[in-house]
């Protein structure tokens, strides 16, 4: 099986959609001499910024000497950027051997054919077994109680926030979503967390019936002493030793900052006895890259990338572009994928936009019709115009934009891999092949 016919493979099992549960990913994992248990899994989730923090995790163990693997999701444009090891992507011919050995193990099992994300994480376990990774960092994929990563028994489990998402899976409720991402809790283990209100109390009480260690922020770890500074941000972090030490960023955004404290707790979780040196968090965190999340790719006028893909982070980045930014006109191009609450979404980004254009990325069909959006955005904007290419509409936005405006692409992980591609061009692009929600 060459590069093509892996990507392919993972087409076909793609157009099935996904179903959540453990019994298909344990049987393929055991059939692949259970590669997860060959390494200390970290398994993040939440509702936004898991990501982010899956990043920064790995970017500081890296950096401390561990051989450590990250795998996320989605991606932007190559289905690589999704696993990779000490921070370099999975070749294209290791992907395509293990991709044929899944394929291959996959085929003799009964009781069901394993889904996409499925031989994804099988992939991703395998990998990091092959390369003998001390860590893995994962990424949980849909909600975490039946999600395919949570087959590992992770050392540390990270719950960054929970928000209303994937309602009709998960439930519709705060505390219905928060059981199911408290799902990745294990007995005796330790769980991180951001989470505030309902969703923390369903998460204090799940991790008290398995006996974890729970480190919440603004309890066990604090970020104090904020400041924006030329290319990131820096804080103040006050850890598990009650010690306060200095850090860098280059994510912007306060949520960033929440997201960086609950990769510090977790490190810090891990090495009790500051097995980590302190100067390699520090570097970990500086030297962190995570693309797409408010990432400034152009000045004058400016122009940011980020994913935001519910109302919550939508809100979130928002907020943060006038912290961050100083600027006069916001023109904000959007699109949004069909399984989102695109209403309140675009209501938000359109009272916010001096102008709105709106688009429509091309991922399998997910994208909602531009029409569709104008006509929510015209009811808070005075402004709005559809451009049907997410390339042709982010031109226009800059046809449109004075020098101290800022262009604003929102709203789609895919949207914005779209347009970042105009200035970060890829050898190719496979947005195509990223999960099917529902099925």
């Amino acid at each position: 099986m060459n590069y093509e016919e892996a990507i392919n493979y993972l087409y076909s099992l793609n157009v099935h959609g996904g179903r959540l549960g453990l019994a298909r990913e344990r049987r393929l994992l055991r059939a692949l001499g259970n590669p997860q248990e060959k390494m200390k899994v970290i398994l993040v989730g939440g509702t936004n910024g898991k990501g982010s923090t899956a990043a920064m995790i790995a970017s500081m163990l890296q950096a401390s000497g561990f051989k450590t693997g990250r795998f996320t999701k989605p991606h932007l444009s190559r289905f690589t950027e999704r696993i990779s090891m000490n921070g370099r992507e999975i070749g294209e011919q290791e992907l395509a051997r293990l991709a044929s050995l899944v394929w291959k193990e996959a085929g003799k099992l009964k009781g069901g054919k394993p889904t996409f994300f499925e031989v994804t994480v099988a992939i991703a376990y395998s990998y990091f077994a092959d390369k003998k990774a001390d860590f893995a960092v994962m990424e949980v994929g849909l909600g975490g109680r039946l999600d395919a990563t949570n087959t590992a028994n992770a050392i540390v489990s990270v719950i960054t926030n929970v928000s209303l998402e994937h309602t009709e899976i998960l439930g519709k409720t705060i505390e219905k979503i928060a059981f199911e991402k408290a799902g990745i809790i294990k007995r005796r283990g330790v769980i991180v967390t951001s989470a505030e209100g309902p969703a923390l109390r369903v998460i204090l009480r799940e991790a008290e019936k398995k006996r974890a260690q729970v480190l919440v922020l603004g309890r066990h770890f604090k970020i104090t002493k904020p400041v924006r500074i030329q290319g990131g941000q820096r804080f103040s972090y006050s850890g598990l030793d009650a010690s306060q030490r200095t850090f860098r960023l280059p994510l912007l955004g306060a949520h960033q900052l929440k997201n960086a404290a609950c990769a510090l707790a977790c490190v810090e979780s891990i090495f009790p006895d500051s097995h980590v040196p302190e100067e390699a968090m520090r570097k970990g965190l500086a030297e962190v890259s995570w693309p797409g999340r408010l990432e400034l790719v152009q000045k004058n006028p400016y122009v940011v990338l980020d994913c935001a893909k519910d109302l919550d982070a939508v809100k979130t980045v928002l907020r943060e572009l006038r912290k961050v930014f100083r600027y006069e006109r916001l023109i904000a191009v959007v699109s949004i994928s069909s399984d989102k609450n695109f209403r309140e979404m675009m209501r938000s980004i359109a009272r916010a936009a001096n102008v709105t254009i709106v688009t429509k990325h091309g991922v399998l069909s997910r994208a909602i019709e531009t029409k569709v959006l104008a006509r929510e955005a015209l009811r808070n904007c005075k402004f709005v115009l559809e451009v049907q290419r997410v390339r042709d509409a982010v031109a226009r936005a800059l046809e449109l934009a004075g020098r101290r405006d800022l262009v604003l692409v929102i709203g789609s992980v895919f949207a914005v891999g779209e347009a970042r591609e105009l200035w970060f061009p890829s050898s190719r692009m496979e947005r195509n092949l990223n999960e099917v929600p529902k099925k």
